[in-house]
């Protein structure tokens, strides 16, 4: 788990069954402040960049907000999405946070289905601790993105 998000995984009954223990995180000392810290989150090489963002909402709890989307796979059989933030979900100079949706493809299309069928769902909690400097979360597939403002 990292400090300033992770993904439901196993506990995301929307987003399959992905092993926790697959991602690989990797912490070093900074120095500078004497601390352990996470520095970054690789998804195993299974996960595939997503195409179509199709909504993104908060939902806000007493500890911080949780960002959930939904996006629309490709083939029936994609599952385990999630939301992964190269930057440890640190805002950019407008406040901004972005997230990306990766999944794991199907490894044999079953063939034409509806969208509800294909709808994946994931999240990724923000603490209030870091809130401060977020104005607005956007959710980024390779063929859209949404954005929700938060103030």
């Amino acid at each position: 788990m990292s400090l300033g998000s992770f993904s439901l995984g196993s506990l995301n009954p929307f987003a399959g069954s992905a092993d926790p223990a697959s991602v690989e995180d990797r912490l070093v000392i900074d120095e500078s402040q004497s601390e352990l810290r996470l520095v970054a989150r690789a998804l195993p090489p299974e996960y595939q960049p997503m195409t179509d963002v199709e909504r993104v909402w908060v939902d806000f709890t007493p500890r911080g907000l949780i960002v959930r989307a939904d996006a629309i796979a490709g083939a029936l059989g994609t599952h385990s999405m999630v939301l992964h933030s190269a930057n440890q979900a640190r805002p950019d100079a407008d406040g901004d946070v972005l997230y990306q949706i990766f999944a794991v493809p199907a490894a044999a299309p079953a063939g034409d289905a509806s969208q509800s069928a294909r709808r994946l769902s994931a999240g990724a909690f923000l603490p209030n601790a870091r809130l401060g400097d977020i104005r607005s979360v956007t959710v980024a597939g390779t063929g859209n993105s949404r954005t929700i403002r938060l103030r």
